[in-house]
């Protein structure tokens, strides 16, 4: 796999102003020096390193909702393959650790699908999830996707309000054709 290089971004204080001074910013730290809070993040793309962490991020959650299934036991096998079929795994770094991650892989007729979405429970509600969509919406345009679709389910309530934040809309609901656990299908027009 290749890696294309690091993107970095500043996650800035609680309201997303990466200098605390916007108006009405009601964060006590403004004009301080950066705390913790505004540590830099580096995003890399198929860099295998990351793969076992990206495996490890996705079980995690799975587990924690669900039970894994088949598709997940082969692609814990064999997570390479999402990059060998020209698709791309996002990873999000902050101080050397693997906080976040997300896949793309181009289906047909111009159609990708975001895939293996995970941020590290203690790095939730920081903006980093965005970031890694907004960075797979890139990718998938970039791969010269028309749609962009992802799987979920009902009960993933905060995740299903991020994706219709960014735009994505409930196309279908029910169950999938492979796993027991997405009953919901979200695309968003590239």
């Amino acid at each position: 796999m290749r890696e294309t290089g690091p993107v970095t971004a500043n996650r800035g204080g609680p309201t997303g102003d990466p200098d605390g001074d916007l108006p009405g910013n009601k964060n006590p730290t403004a004009g301080k020096p950066s705390t913790p809070f505004s540590a830099m993040l580096t995003f890399h793309v198929n860099e295998p390193a990351h793969l076992d962490a990206f495996i490890a991020l996705n079980e995690a959650w799975i587990t924690e909702y669900f039970e894994l299934e088949e598709g997940d036991r082969r692609l814990a096998a064999d997570p390479g393959a999402i990059a060998r079929s020209g698709g791309v795994v996002i990873s999000a770094i902050e101080d050397g650790e693997v906080v976040g991650v997300g896949a793309v892989v181009p289906l047909e007729d111009g159609v990708c699908d975001f895939i293996r979405f995970a941020v590290d429970p203690s790095r939730r509600s920081q903006g980093i999830g965005r970031q890694i969509i907004n960075l797979a919406i890139e990718h998938a345009r970039a791969m010269g996707g028309k749609q962009l679709t992802l799987y979920t389910n009902t009960k993933l309530e905060a995740a299903q309000s991020l994706y219709k934040s960014l735009g994505f809309v409930v196309t279908h609901r029910g169950p999938h054709h492979e796993y027991r656990r997405p009953d919901l299908v979200m695309s968003l027009d590239l």
